[in-house]
């Protein structure tokens, strides 16, 4: 298979192309050839597909080699054009050559054709390779051009006289240039000086000794980063330098910025007095933000008060001082008193004379603006918590002075100056109520304690408080006070600190009425009533609790006292009431019996003598049980006990003693077994059933009632009396309490209630009520069927 070649034939003689065919056939080629005589014809063939080659005859009748090779240029072609003819001149091969062909032969003569073709082949090759990396560089070149344009820099070189050969970037905008605008120039016509100390001119020149230079400088108002290091060529000749500078002019703005908020930051931190605070603000401000600065403030009531005016020239403080007589007129649309109303910011970058004497208040406010310079202003709201608690205004004598960012920086300023204010306003606000709860708490007698979320650390007490302990309290913790004194229950068992009532609180439980004792150093014995309750934040977290505690020890020791006394007087009286009672019981046996006579009123007598030892031995029994109640002596003689037997017993025994009355008993009639002491439950059952039929009109039915399920005995005593007010409620088991529409107190001390409901819980159940006033009540009686040994 021989080389292809692809050949458009440009000829008018079918005898000569096939001519041309043998010979390249015998060369060795593996041809494609294609025959035409026309412009037509060779402009489709041109579109057709690609050729490597143009071999054209001189002269044809109806087109030339000219014409063609013409053609052929004008479509942008590179093909090499070689030119056949028997009959044309020197003169006009050459100027064939001149107009573009690549070589001229003569038909007679084809000898020289195929070394002519392969050396414009090979000729065409290395020209499209030029091509293609010309066109590769032009491209390479663009891209580079239009991303140089881009950087957001300013790009240049020199050369080694440090005349500018080219600059791009867009930071060529900054100093109002266009690229290879300043090209040709020298720096030191540039910078219009040749000093040699210049920053710019002795980097280059450091450069120039094959250094690489790094400088900051400012030039134009603006800031610039810049980079010098020497170019080089490829062979490692030095060319010049290329540098490169960033404007960082804002950059440098914002670490202005930072460096002067985080300066405020420790100013507004500095004092918890908000006028001394903005004044110390307006003092920062100026010169870096104003030449002068305003300080006003929304008091409680609505006043405007201006608490700043500072100048950055001390010899026109005394002159801004004088703006204090002028404080803010709220009836002026513009400056101040507008931010107040709308709490927008307002920048004005050039004050006008019209502006001014719209917004003065008098001639005298006039020329002091005047006169303290006043073209270019912000007015910044402090607004915190959605409420404008005032305004700081910012102005200097250069118009245009600010912009967008200015007033940004004024804005931030501003908002972390009204959190300073408001805080310290807090802080006033809570140092007013913590004295006037200071002086609440001295004037309550009770101690009072306030412990904080999570350790119960203490942050408030009043005196009565301290006076419990034998040291202060202040940095002291519950627990550091729990291990200090290791308290107890009143009865003496261990306390454990998570029982605290301060702790329990803490937690979110809210304790009364417990008791809790501790053992003094001079060997006395404190014991303290406490009540304690969470405190809750906005957010409805626990952040602290108080506790409120009395000393009872004096109380607690009279109570023994008291109840000493009752044991013992109950003892003391048992004896004769026994002995009154069984001599009494003994006459009235003898009476009924015939042994003894006694007339009508002495019989009477009798009898009443035995009913009131009855009484005064039942009211005995209530002192002493109250008595052993009160100290835990109340014994319990548990034993298998038929609840149903024993409640039919007590209706029964009550039905004869109030005929007045029927009563009624449901749920009976089964047996319902439990470990209990029965003569605790019949006291309790018949306290109940006696206070039905007491407290109804006669004639009401009392309605007992026996259930057991789910291990529980449920007994209920109902009436259909007075009822009980539900004020009443919550205390009717309190000892010697009485409702209070019992009218005159029946006899009795008072304490069967509380001594059933000690009862009852002893037994490990529950004694409550229901009731409606004037339809009657309901008692109930809860008791474990367990078979539990009572409590004690």
């Amino acid at each position: 298979m021989g080389k292809p070649l692809r050949v458009l034939n440009v000829e008018d003689s079918e005898d000569d192309a096939l001519l041309l065919r043998r010979h390249l056939a015998r060369a060795g080629y593996d041809l494609t050839i294609e025959r035409v005589d026309t412009a037509n014809a060779l402009t489709a063939a041109l579109d057709r597909q690609e050729w490597d080659i143009v071999i054209a005859d001189y002269v044809m009748p109806h087109f030339s080699a000219p014409a063609a090779l013409a053609l052929v240029q004008e479509r942008g072609i590179d093909l090499p054009f070689i030119i056949l003819s028997g009959a044309i001149g020197e003169e006009t091969a050459v100027a064939a050559m001149r107009a573009g062909a690549h070589d001229f032969l003569v038909k007679q003569n084809l000898t020289r054709l195929v070394p002519a073709i392969e050396r414009e082949l090979r000729e065409a090759a290395v020209r499209r390779e030029r091509r293609r990396a010309e066109e590769a560089l032009r491209a390479s070149e663009a891209r580079l051009r239009l991303l140089m344009e881009q950087v957001p820099a300013m790009v240049w070189t020199t050369d080694t006289d440090l005349r500018v050969t080219a600059t791009w970037g867009t930071g060529l905008a900054g100093l109002h240039l266009r690229s290879n605008q300043t090209a040709g120039m020298t720096l030191a016509e540039y910078f219009q000086t040749d000093a040699p100390d210049l920053v710019p001119i002795a980097a280059h020149r450091q450069a120039l000794r094959g250094e690489r230079a790094v400088f900051e400088m400012t030039w134009q108002g603006h800031a610039y980063q810049s980079h010098v290091e020497p170019l080089y060529s490829a062979a490692g000749r030095l060319l010049g330098r290329i540098g490169v500078a960033l404007d960082i002019t804002e950059r440098k703005r914002a670490e202005e910025a930072q460096r002067f908020l985080a300066e405020a930051g420790s100013v507004l931190a500095a004092s918890l007095d908000y006028e001394t605070t903005l004044q110390n603000v307006a003092r920062l401000a100026v010169p870096f933000l104003a030449d002068w600065c305003l300080a006003d403030v929304v008091e409680e009531d609505g006043a405007i008060r201006r608490v700043a005016a500072v100048h950055a020239d001390p010899a026109k403080q005394e002159l801004t001082e004088e703006l204090r007589r002028f404080p803010p007129d709220m009836c002026k649309a513009e400056g101040v008193p507008s931010v107040l109303r709308t709490g927008q910011a307002v920048l004005v970058s050039e004050v006008s004379d019209a502006q001014m004497e719209a917004a003065a208040q008098s001639a005298e406010h006039l020329r002091i603006w005047r006169a303290l310079g006043s073209r270019s202003s912000m007015v910044v709201p402090l607004r915190a918590r959605g409420r404008v608690l005032g305004a700081l205004a910012f102005v200097s004598a250069r118009p245009g002075r600010y912009g967008p960012a200015d007033l940004a920086l004024a804005e931030e300023l501003a908002r972390r100056a009204a959190l300073a204010v408001d805080n310290a306003r807090l802080y006033r606000t809570a140092e007013a109520q913590r004295r006037r709860l200071e002086t609440v708490l001295e004037q309550i007698p009770e101690g009072v304690l306030i412990g904080e979320a999570p350790d119960g650390r203490f942050v408030l007490w009043n005196s009565a408080a301290q006076g419990f302990w034998d040291r202060p309290i202040a940095g002291d913790s519950m627990k550091q006070r729990f291990y200090r004194v290791r308290p107890s229950y009143a009865g003496g068992q261990p306390y454990a600190f998570e029982e605290l009532p301060l702790m329990r609180a803490l937690r979110g439980e809210t304790v009364l009425g417990m008791e809790l004792a501790w053992s003094n150093p001079d060997q006395t014995r404190t014991i303290v009533l406490i009540n304690a309750a969470p405190i809750y934040d906005e957010q409805d977290r626990i952040i602290a609790a108080v506790t409120v505690f009395q000393d009872i020890t004096q109380r607690k020791t009279m109570e023994q006292m008291k109840d000493d006394f009752l044991s013992l007087a109950a003892h003391e009286l048992k004896t004769p009431l026994t002995a009154i009672k069984g001599h009494s019981q003994l006459l009235l046996r003898q009476l009924a019996r015939g042994q003894t006579v006694l007339d009508e009123v002495e019989a009477r007598i009798l009898r009443t003598i035995a009913e009131r030892a009855d009484y005064m031995a039942g009211l005995v029994s209530e002192l002493l049980d109250l008595s052993r109640i009160e100290t835990d002596r109340l014994a319990l003689h548990p034993e298998p006990v038929d609840l149903a037997q024993l409640l039919r017993e007590v209706v029964a025994q009550q039905q004869g003693l109030h005929a007045d009355h029927p009563f009624l008993l449901e749920g009976a009639d089964q047996p319902v077994w439990g470990v209990w002491d029965r003569g605790r439950l019949e006291q309790v059952l018949t306290n109940l059933l006696d206070n039905a039929a007491k407290y109804s009109p006669p004639g009401r039915p009392v309605t007992a009632r026996l259930r057991a399920s789910q291990g529980q005995a449920h007994v209920a005593v109902q009436d259909q009396g007075i009822g009980i007010p539900a004020r009443d409620l919550p205390h009717l088991f309190e000892r010697h309490f009485r409702a209070s529409n019992v009218g005159m107190a029946p006899s009795g001390l008072g304490v069967g209630l509380y001594l059933s409901s000690q009862m009852v819980r002893r037994h490990g159940g529950r004694l409550w009520a229901e009731s409606v006033e004037g339809e009657g009540s309901t008692f109930h009686v809860e008791l474990p069927l367990d078979g539990a040994p009572p409590q004690r």
